[in-house]
């Protein structure tokens, strides 16, 4: 069976647009009938200052969620990203939906992925 996810991509880094420029294309490569929103800005949800460039993804794999939760994390540490406090975010991927089921519900309820989510519906 078909699942179908919506994974939130986010970056602090200093090139932000296209660290999430590759995280779309390297979900394109896992994802099927990919749609992507556009490449947008969010302040930091943190209130410290920092602008986040984001995008949301939808597509379908035959993975479950917590194997496509492995592939985002592993994408994740391929590019550098560590959890440690007060360190840039390199890249950031979330399965915030799976099928109708919200996984996140921070994440689905912040403008961050919102504006992303409305944009592909």
């Amino acid at each position: 069976m078909k699942n179908r996810f919506v994974i939130s991509i986010g970056s602090n880094s200093a090139d932000s647009a296209v660290r999430v420029g590759r995280a779309i294309e390297h979900l394109e490569s896992v994802l099927l009938q990919m749609r992507s929103s556009s490449v947008y800005r969010t302040p930091s949800v943190s209130g410290d200052g920092t602008t986040y460039t984001n995008a949301v993804v939808s597509g379908f794999s035959c993975l479950d969620a917590e194997e496509m939760e492995r592939v985002c994390k592993a994408y994740e540490r391929e590019c550098g990203r560590t959890k440690e406090k007060g360190v840039t975010v390199v890249i950031d991927l979330d399965v915030v939906i799976i099928n109708s089921e919200i996984l996140r519900p921070k994440d689905a309820a912040r403008s961050y992925f919102t504006i992303g989510l409305n944009e592909i519906g």
